[in-house]
């Protein structure tokens, strides 16, 4: 059992499950989590701090972890003041940029490397996640605290025998079992918002208040209610015909905003016949469209859409979104996966287009991903995209737990939402939503309400209110009319 011996250190601690993280077509080499032969197992020091890009660490700070100690073993972890008993060691082979950039947002050379791969450590204690380590050595071990990067030079291969015991005497004489110490009044809300991927795919956006340490009521409408600078905004597809026979338009209009006829405001027939909402965004869609060639295939196509100008269907392309660099990267992701192929099919695809981008969910955050096509754009090839989404186009995207973390108390977790305020985790599995208090970096005891998903239901929007904000929303939510309560406090 995790207990803490002094303070509060917020600790940083993100990892990545094998899907984010192993090169594609590469399975995430794991080992057993065996205490045997514990790799990281000794005294260590922190020896040097690193801060986050473009930030500094005060005096001060520097002072009071340089020095700090780790000590690994069978029976006891310690990070600087905290520690577990019977620490678990897992032991994964990851690809550097890949962790680096969607964990940290740094690359490699940031921390001091040019390898391709990085060996990772995760301690756990009772199936709870405790610390994660990046190995750069035999001899040398990086953490992140605070969004700082520490590394530790390894100073013994045992640990100090009175050392140990002492930490033994304190968790036999801490806490009570489940005693922490608890924060101020808790106010966040969250517009969820979900695609369904049944033969008539459909949309509906779920609200989620938190206040005073409860979840209130929780209500939902149909399509996406979205968040704008200028008011909410009501988003989704209308689909017209039937059977086989029929024709998708996306629609984005204000509101409360007045609808003449039956065609919403900003609503446009885009050049396709099925169009998929993959990401909802303050002013921003990414989209996947198919438009059928007569002979029952389908040519699916990725497209970014400004939200303002719907009617004009005009996708935008990845350097007007993320610059140079996220031109760069998108070519970077097209050669690293045409590279993968049989040099005999390599010729099948066509060059990258900077305008064949998208947005998909991983893990608790938000990814960018590029599609090759072949000369008649029937079958295509996906790739990452290693580049942090920016701001423009995703405003909150921080994960205040580890996905390992989360994983280890719901095992059928396949994504999860965190609020700003680090209180609150939303966690989405195949058949329901759970939400969790957030203490101590983990999911807190049972889940405060459960909500109950359609099948095959997968988050395409997550926006959060924090503070006043969140009566503002509801109200709003509610005036929209066309809502119903799913989940009473």
């Amino acid at each position: 059992m995790i207990r803490r011996v002094m303070g509060i250190i917020l600790i940083v601690f993100i990892s990545l499950c094998s899907t984010s993280c192993s090169p594609a077509g590469k399975p995430e080499m794991i080992s057993a989590p065996e205490n045997k032969d514990i790799i990281i197992k000794g005294m260590w020091e922190i020896h040097k701090i690193l801060p986050a890009p473009d930030e500094e660490i005060p005096e001060e700070e520097a002072t009071r972890w340089l020095g700090k100690t780790a000590a690994f073993d069978g029976q006891i972890a310690v990070l600087g003041e905290d520690f577990t008993t019977d620490p678990m060691f897992k032991v994964r082979n990851v690809n550097a940029d890949e962790y680096l950039l969607y964990q940290f947002k740094v690359d490699p050379k940031y921390i001091g490397t040019d390898n391709l791969s990085l060996q990772v450590v995760t301690v756990t204690s009772d199936n709870k996640f405790f610390a994660e380590f990046i190995r750069m050595g035999d001899d040398e071990i990086i953490t992140n605290i605070g969004g700082a990067f520490l590394y530790f030079k390894r100073i013994s291969y045992s640990i100090n025998q009175a050392l140990k015991e002492n930490y033994l005497r304190k968790e036999a004489g801490d806490k009570a079992p489940g005693e922490t110490e608890k924060g101020g009044q808790l106010l966040a809300g969250l517009l969820l918002g979900l695609r369904s991927e049944d033969d008539n795919e459909s949309y509906r956006t779920i609200w989620i208040p938190f206040r005073e340490n409860e979840v209130g009521n929780v209500y939902e409408t149909a399509d996406l209610f979205v968040p704008r600078k200028n008011g909410f905004w009501k988003v989704g597809v209308k689909r017209t015909g039937k059977g086989k026979d029929f024709n998708d338009e996306i629609f984005a209009y204000q509101a409360g905003k007045e609808v003449i006829g039956t065609e919403e405001p900003n609503s446009y027939p885009l050049p396709s016949r099925a169009v998929t909402i993959l990401y909802a965004g303050n002013d921003y869609i990414s989209t996947e469209f198919g438009i059928p060639d007569g002979e029952g295939q389908i040519k699916k196509q990725l497209q970014v859409l400004p939200v303002d100008n719907i009617e004009n269907a005009l996708p935008v392309t990845i350097s007007d979104i993320a610059g140079e660099a996220g031109a760069k990267a998108l070519h970077q992701g097209a050669d690293k996966a045409l590279a993968s192929l049989d040099p005999n099919k390599y010729i099948q695809y066509l060059s990258p287009q900077e305008e064949s981008f998208a947005l998909i969910r991983r893990n608790g955050r938000w990814m960018m991903k590029g599609r090759l096509y072949d000369q008649e754009k029937m079958r295509f090839l996906d790739f990452n995209i290693n580049v942090v989404p920016p701001f423009k186009l995703v405003r909150h995207d921080e994960l205040y737990i580890s996905w390992n973390s989360v994983k280890l108390s719901v095992p059928d977790a396949i994504d999860v939402c965190t609020s700003p305020n680090k209180n609150i985790a939303v966690v989405i599995t195949n058949s329901s939503i759970l939400v969790y208090p957030i203490e101590d970096k983990r999911l807190s005891g049972k889940p405060l309400r459960k909500i109950n998903l359609k099948n095959s239901e997968t988050v395409v929007m997550a926006e959060w209110a924090m503070g006043s904000y969140v009566d503002t929303w509801e109200k709003q939510f509610v005036k929209d009319g066309n809502y119903k309560v799913i989940g009473k406090k």
